[in-house]
Formats: C-alpha cells, structure tokens, sequence
C-alpha cells in the first residue's frame, strides 16, 4: 500500500528527524510504501531559512554546522514534492510531533497537517500533538476542524491534544506512541568519541536549573556537553547529526533534558536521566511510563534523582504492551475503510 507521511521530517532537529524515521520504518515493516510529503511553498521555505539565521555570529556558525550535519540524513527519507502528486496515495498518516502546534513559530502551518489538500483515499491522524496550543487556538485556525473532523482515523500523542480532538470531532480519541517508541528495531548509532560527561539536551532551563546542573557536573568531575542547541553554560556545544546524536546519548554518564524526545532516548538507552517536564507533553510521557520521579521539577536536588537506580524491567514491559496497542491501531487504521479510534486507549 501506498502511505503518503505528512509531518516534520526536515527540519534541523533531533526529535522531528527521528520520529520520522522511525514512523518510515515502521510503515515499511508493516509491508507498505511509505514516501513524506515535502513542501514547497515559499512560506515553508522561509521558515527553512530562518532556522539558520543569527545576528551571533557564533550561533550564525553553529546553525550552519548543523544544516551540514542533517542534510545528508533528509536525503535518506524518501520524500515527494507536494506539487508531484499527481496519483492519489492509498492513505495519508497525518503526525506525528507539534504538527498541529498553530502556536509555534518554527515551523510553517500548512493546511496538510490538519488533513486538507491531501491526494489520498484516506486521511489517518497518528500520535498527533498541538503542543502549548489551545483549544481556542486551533479552532480559530481556518478549515482546522473540518480537515480534522473528517480523518477516517484519529489519535493523539498525549492527554492534552486528546481531550483538545475529543472536543472537537466530539468522538473517542485514543492515545498512542510516538514513533520513537513505536519502532521496536535497533537505532544505528554513531560511537561517540566523548566520555565522561553531563549530556543536556534542552531549550528552556531556569538559572536556578542551570546552577544545579552545573554544581552537579563540577560534583561528579565530568563536563557538560549541550547537544544541537547552544548553551553558553556548557564546556562544549555540538551541531551534531541524528545519528552522533544517538551516540552522545548513549554513551553519557547522565542526561539533563527537558526535551520530550531527549527523554524518549534516556529510556531507550536505560540512562541516569532527569527531565524537567515543564510541558505536558513530556510531563505525559513520563506519567504514562510510570517515571514520575524522574521529574526534576519536584526533586529536592539533581542528586536525588540522577544517582537513584531505575527499575527497567516494569518500564520495558510498559513500553512493550503500548506499543502493542498502538501498533494494532495502526495497522486498523489503515486497513479500514471505517472510523478506527473507539474502544481503544493504547497509553492510557
């Protein structure tokens, strides 16, 4: 069968990039023939553009280290230009990540990522996510309900964009798995060169998370490393590729994030992590994997955290039974001619 992906499979960060080659994976392993939808409007172009433009000329050189490292990886996503399609695809899996994020501004919003304009026989939502977007916020957004509501298919990512979908199509909407977890083969990964080190990965630390973060590092004798975003506090900051990306993850001593994906692969690669869940999204996440404690936002100290061990056996078996429900979700979804979603809550 024939799948048409629309969702963020192009732009310069980690989680966007693996989340879509884990949903190409998984389509793939499912027997189908999975191809994203590129656009190529000016509107998404500019958007494209200011990713790498600073008046830093130090952020201007590492924005640009960072496009040279992601433009080989674009290239093994097979994509097709919106303006190609020319034969309808036997389906459109809609997500996942911030698609329907009508608030941020990284990212054009095109009218696709709510199902319209779509050459294909049938529309499927997966693992849809409005980030920090409201109800009203998606809803002022022109032909966002009707495109929704008219998706043969429809889930979502995490608890706020379901109850946001269920008040709009007034239907169940189930939760699933992102992606990344979804796909259950092994992550090539690049060896890191680094060792003994902090890894954090995040956008939106207090000072007083800073300090904390940097205590812990001097405590523990190892440096900090800030992956693919510039934190000044760090000793070092890499423009990495996805696939160094994994590596540096895998191989740290600790993971600092706040990053929803940056959680996703502590707990694939069973590290000592910390996540300052400050949106829901991640908060979700956490909750639903039953690591509440790895919150850094109640923690008395990073300490407490980082050096208490994790029970991952729960957490594997966890993982193992969603992503089971999510799969068989997705796989209804796209052999059926009906609306899929009711009765079924994979990452309830």
């Amino acid at each position: 069968m024939k799948v048409l992906v629309v969702t963020l499979h192009d732009i310069m960060n980690f989680g966007a990039y693996m989340q879509a080659y884990a949903m190409q994976s998984v389509l793939n392993g499912m027997g189908h023939d999975a191809a994203f939808l590129r656009f190529t409007s000016w509107d998404n172009a500019k958007y494209r553009y200011k990713s790498y433009v600073s008046r830093r000329p130090q952020q201007l050189w590492f924005n640009l280290r960072r496009g040279f490292a992601y433009r080989p990886y674009f290239r093994t996503l097979l994509s097709i230009d919106d303006n190609s399609v020319t034969t309808p695809f036997h389906v459109a899996v809609v997500g996942s990540d911030e698609i329907l994020n009508v608030q941020s501004r990284y990212f054009h919003h095109a009218p696709e990522f709510f199902g319209n304009n779509l050459k294909a026989q049938k529309v499927v939502g997966y693992a849809l996510c409005c980030g920090d977007s409201r109800y009203e916020d998606i809803i002022r957004t022109d032909n966002a309900v009707a495109g929704l509501a008219k998706m043969q298919a429809l889930s979502a990512r995490d608890e706020h964009t379901r109850t946001i979908l269920e008040r709009i199509v007034q239907r169940p909407v189930p939760r699933v798995l992102d992606p990344t977890l979804l796909f259950d083969g092994s992550y090539v990964v690049e060896p890191a060169r680094e060792d003994k080190y902090v890894l954090v990965y995040g956008f939106r630390f207090t000072n007083d998370q800073i300090a904390s973060i940097r205590e812990f590092a001097r405590g523990q004798r190892r440096a900090l490393i800030s992956l693919d975003v510039r934190n000044d506090w760090c000793e070092y900051a890499i423009p990495s590729s996805p696939l160094r990306a994994l590596g540096l993850i895998e191989n740290a001593d600790y993971v600092v994030t706040d990053a929803f994906h940056g959680t996703i692969f502590s707990v694939l690669f069973q590290k000592r992590f910390i996540s300052f869940a400050t949106r829901k999204k991640v908060s979700d996440l956490l909750v639903s994997l039953g690591l509440e404690e790895r919150d850094g936002r109640h923690a008395d100290s990073l300490e407490s955290v980082l050096h208490r061990d994790i029970k991952w056996q729960p957490v594997q078996a966890r993982i193992s039974t969603l992503r089971n429900q999510s799969k068989e979700f997705l796989s209804a979804s796209l052999a059926s001619n009906e609306r899929t979603g009711e009765g079924v809550s994979a990452a309830a």
